[in-house]
């Protein structure tokens, strides 16, 4: 009988600390890789125009950037950027030509304050309503 309360302890034990280590006893899961999805930014974009917003990275990792919709024109080129905020706005330090639903990344961000930026480079030719998603891990 002292046997089988030592394995039902030895068991309960066991189960305890494997719920410890999935929960880091905290009560919620952990991960190393969570991605953290911003809220979308939407937007209208003229010829020549740009827009930004800014977003706080809490760890060093990957920021990626996706423009999602462009609305009416949906297949042309356009620039998309990672900067910092300055008083005289985004001031971007990475940037890349993209078209709708092509996600660029930019990897080694370290923690702070950024923004994400969309332009024009040229092809604009009427006021689009944009949505970008921006995402970190």
């Amino acid at each position: 009988m002292v046997r089988s309360k030592a394995i039902t302890a030895a068991t309960c034990i066991a189960a305890v600390a494997a719920l410890c280590a999935a929960f880091a006893c905290g009560g919620t899961p952990t991960s190393a890789s969570a991605t953290i999805n911003e809220p979308p930014f939407s937007g209208t974009l003229g010829i020549a125009g740009e827009a930004a917003v800014p977003f706080n990275v809490s760890k060093q990792g990957t920021v990626s950037i996706t423009v999602t919709a462009f609305n009416p024109q949906s297949t042309i080129a356009l620039g998309v950027g990672l900067g910092q905020l300055t008083t005289s706005g985004c001031l971007l330090s990475v940037q890349q030509t993209v078209t709708v639903n092509e996600p660029v990344s930019f990897t080694g961000i370290p923690a702070g304050t950024y923004c994400a930026a969309i332009f024009d480079i040229g092809y604009v030719t009427e006021n689009n309503t944009f949505t970008l998603a921006i995402s970190h891990s």
